[in-house]
């Protein structure tokens, strides 16, 4: 395990070196396992985490998505049974697969799944102690985060590819530096979990098409971060509705000019924001 998670080359030899001198005797019963270990040293690439920092595997080392497809094939869309033909097998893939897609992508539109609200609230915990101030701005989509724990480490974020300097950014994983700019400044990633209203919009369009209802319908209270552009709009239908309530409540005994003087500033709020 030392072997596989090392972070960096000299942590590498140190946990083979640790390996193989315990394995000095040539009776001792782990040197099989020894040769076994070495032997799969030279297909290093494929299973050593610090040999495949540069490939972008979005945190995915293993072939789970392709063990879960076949396992959707068969369980969901063949129901473990046999077609009886290629045209059988087409319509099965055409008709029950795009269902099934239809609603796994509503479930999490809808916000039935609490998984990636549960999982980016996590990431967000642990640089809750971090100030926005320590941040720096690179340029529009490079920002320097500090580490959570030491403030004198600097970890450089893309949000325009979904990457961090840190370990499991490298590969392409939302870490937690990543969840703080998403957090803190409101931009928009790539490899970002669906926790906006934005995200479940855009979910529910894949999914329903031109059926798909409109962005307010995706809207709840738990929405962890809202950008701002996207929100300009609620807040202009607030701002109208505010100043029109507040302009109505006249008291009973109000004279024809305060009304008029009233109304005057609804009208005067409204064009102001529909520039």
């Amino acid at each position: 395990m030392q072997m596989m998670y090392a972070k960096t080359a000299a942590e590498l030899d140190t946990a083979s070196q640790e390996l193989f001198n315990r394995t000095s005797e040539d009776d001792d019963p782990r040197l099989a396992y020894c040769n076994r270990v070495e032997t799969f040293l030279q297909r290093g690439d494929e299973w050593l985490a610090v040999r495949r920092q540069n490939i972008i595997t979005r945190g995915n080392n293993t072939n789970n998505f392709s063990e879960a497809t076949m396992r959707v094939l068969k369980d969901i869309i063949l129901k473990r049974t046999k077609a009886f033909n290629v045209v059988a097998l087409v319509d099965f893939c055409s008709t029950v697969l795009q269902s099934y897609a239809v609603k796994r992508l509503l479930s999490f539109a809808y916000g039935r799944r609490a998984d990636p609200r549960l999982q980016y609230a996590e990431l967000c915990s642990r640089m809750q102690h971090i100030s926005v101030q320590k941040a720096v701005a690179i340029d529009n989509f490079r920002y320097a985060v500090p580490s959570s724990r030491d403030d004198n480490m600097m970890y450089t974020v893309d949000a325009e590819f979904g990457l961090c300097a840190c370990m499991r950014g490298m590969a392409g994983a939302f870490c937690k530096h990543q969840a703080f700019v998403h957090d803190r400044f409101n931009v928009p990633f790539p490899n970002a979990p669906a926790v906006t209203a934005d995200d479940r919009y855009a979910l529910a369009q894949l999914a329903l098409g031109e059926k798909c209802p409109n962005r307010l319908f995706f809207s709840n209270m738990r929405d962890i971060s809202m950008p701002e552009q996207s929100a300009g709009c609620d807040v202009t239908e607030a701002a109208s509705a505010s100043a029109t309530h507040s302009a109505a409540v006249v008291t009973p005994g109000a004279s024809e000019a305060q009304v008029t003087d009233a109304s005057a500033t609804v009208t005067a709020v409204q064009n102001e924001l529909r520039q």
